[in-house]
C-alpha cells in the first residue's frame, strides 16, 4: 500500500503493509484527522528518497494540536546546546542559595 508522508517538508512515498495512520493522536487520544510527526529527522533526504521506510523512524502520529506542541519540543531539543539545561540548574541553585542567605540574614534581625 503506496502512502505519502512529509520529511523535511518533502513528500515522500512509502509503501508498507500497513496504514501508517490510524486517525488517532498517540499524545491525547483524540480520533480525526492525524499527522506523522517526526521526533528527529536523522538520515540526509537523499538517502530517505533511495529507502523510504526511513521516513518512518522516529515518528509518532497526532493531532494538529499536539503537532505544534511536538513541533516546539523538538525545536528546543534540537536548537538549544544541551549544556543550557545545567546552566539553568546551575542558575536555580544558584538563586536557591541567594534565598537561603536573604533567610538568614533576615533571621539575624
Amino acid at each position: 500500500m503506496k502512502q505519502t508522508i512529509k520529511y523535511k517538508g518533502k513528500r515522500i512515498v512509502v509503501d508498507t503493509k500497513k496504514k501508517i495512520r490510524k486517525g488517532v493522536c498517540e499524545i491525547c487520544g483524540r480520533e480525526g484527522k492525524t499527522h506523522i510527526h517526526h521526533w528527529r529527522y536523522e538520515f540526509p533526504l537523499k538517502e530517505v528518497r533511495e529507502n523510504p521506510n526511513l521516513a518512518l523512524l522516529n515518528t509518532t502520529e497526532v493531532c494538529f494540536t499536539c503537532h505544534n506542541f511536538a513541533n516546539a519540543m523538538r525545536k528546543l531539543y534540537v536548537e538549544c546546546p544541551a549544556d543550557i539545561f545545567i546552566n539553568l540548574h546551575e542558575e536555580y541553585e544558584k538563586n536557591q542559595g541567594h534565598k537561603t542567605k536573604r533567610k538568614k540574614y533576615y533571621e539575624q534581625l
